[in-house]
Order: structure tokens, then C-alpha cells, then sequence
């Protein structure tokens, strides 16, 4: 935790780490994420829209072929 109590940062999402959240439509991931773990969102059947920083490296089939992965 920090230690001016301010909010968490979060530098990767893990393989599997939010697979099969079936009510799930988009995500927005922060700046401070560098990494997208394999699979980390698949069989997020309602996840049509995905915005990920330029920056961040996707691993193999992190999302669904359904989700539009925007990049900025």
C-alpha cells in the first residue's frame, strides 16, 4: 500500500485474471498497467470494447476475437 495512503497502482493483469466475466462490456486499463496476461479477459462473452495504453504489451489471445482492442 502506499505510503501516502493514495490509490493502489496496478503494473500487469494476469493471465486468466478476469476470464469468463460473462457481464463485463468494456474496460478502460490505466497507463501504469505495462502488461496483459495471456488470456486475461477471455470468455468475456458481453466485452465489445477494450482501451489499453499504447504502451502496454498483450499477451497471446488476451481477449476475444469479438472485442475491439483500442489502443492510445
Amino acid at each position: 500500500m502506499p505510503a501516502s495512503g493514495g490509490p493502489l497502482r496496478c503494473a500487469a493483469i494476469r493471465a486468466h485474471a478476469f476470464a469468463e466475466c460473462k457481464n463485463l462490456t468494456s474496460v478502460t486499463i490505466p497507463d501504469s498497467v505495462r502488461s496483459i496476461g495471456y488470456r486475461a479477459f477471455r470468455d468475456c462473452a458481453s466485452l465489445s470494447r477494450a482501451c489499453v495504453p499504447a504502451a502496454a504489451q498483450i499477451d497471446a489471445d488476451a481477449f476475444d476475437f469479438h472485442t475491439a482492442v483500442i489502443r492510445r
